[in-house]
């Protein structure tokens, strides 16, 4: 099946291999198919999270996707800066939105019961009216955020993050993981993402789930890292794959991807 909706894509060049696994994965064909029929929507909406300099909208615009609003969300004033010399200014036909903090979006800090669940549970719960601050009322508030940001930007089409890698690079002989500072935001992009289908259901009535592409450095080498995998699969639904640049292009960049979407 995944071969042949491969076959579909209006830039395919060749044939899948034999011994593909993605290629021969029937939930990837069904994958396929959804992508193809939702690209072709009036509107499209992009939430960019640790953008950068803005390379993924660049590909989008490539890729001639209608793109009608991205909400760009990058700490770095100099990429920030870039970005919106290369997108902002150029008068693309595109309303360019940036934030500075993941925090503005989404409440790293507080948790809701269950970390299989974390980020879905209280949404029907939460009130427009809760206080802020109020300790008794931080998920709630934490979900009001979400829900006046959706309001204010969405409903998002697809979501993409490139998550602070510090935390999970090999080279760092002091990483921590989902337990560092950044290495946190690489787990919460995945509560984030659950959020948003639940909340874009609830705000807008849509019942399709977002698109998502998130991107980080590979890692797995020890026992822990073995197990923030396994929790990375739960949050995320699915694993992630590994895909070198260098198949790609003259650039040997070797990274894990998890995402829902065909590529």
């Amino acid at each position: 099946m995944a071969k042949r909706e491969e076959k579909k894509i209006e830039n395919y060049v060749g044939d899948v291999a034999a011994d593909s696994i993605i290629g021969t994965c029937p939930i990837y064909g069904k994958m396929c198919v959804e992508f193809q029929r939702r690209e072709k929507t009036n509107a499209w909406r992009v939430l960019d999270l640790f953008g950068g300099i803005g390379s993924g909208i660049v590909a989008l615009k490539k890729l001639g996707l209608p793109i009608t609003k991205v909400v760009h969300c990058e700490h770095d004033p100099v990429a920030t800066y870039v970005c919106q010399h290369n997108h902002k200014l150029k008068d693309d036909g595109i309303e360019h939105v940036h934030i500075n903090e993941f925090e503005e979006i989404w409440d790293c800090g507080v948790t809701d019961g269950d970390e299989s669940d974390a980020g879905t549970e209280n949404i029907d719960t939460a009130e427009d009216d809760c206080k802020d601050g109020d300790e008794k009322n931080e998920q709630a508030d934490k979900h009001n955020k979400l829900r006046k940001f959706l309001k204010k930007h969405g409903p998002f089409n697809l979501l993409m993050a490139a998550a602070p890698c510090t935390d999970w690079s090999a080279i760092n002989a002091y990483r921590k993981g989902s337990e560092g500072n950044s290495g946190k935001y690489l787990m919460e992009v995945g509560h984030l993402i659950a959020a948003l289908n639940k909340m874009q259901e609830k705000v807008f009535n849509i019942t399709e789930k977002i698109i998502f592409l998130s991107e980080n450095v590979t890692f797995g080498g020890t026992e822990k890292e073995k197990r923030y995998h396994e929790l990375l699969a739960e949050t995320y639904e699915i694993r992630p794959l590994p895909i070198d640049a260098a198949f790609l292009s003259p650039c040997k960049r070797h990274r894990f991807y998890w995402f829902n979407l065909q590529i």
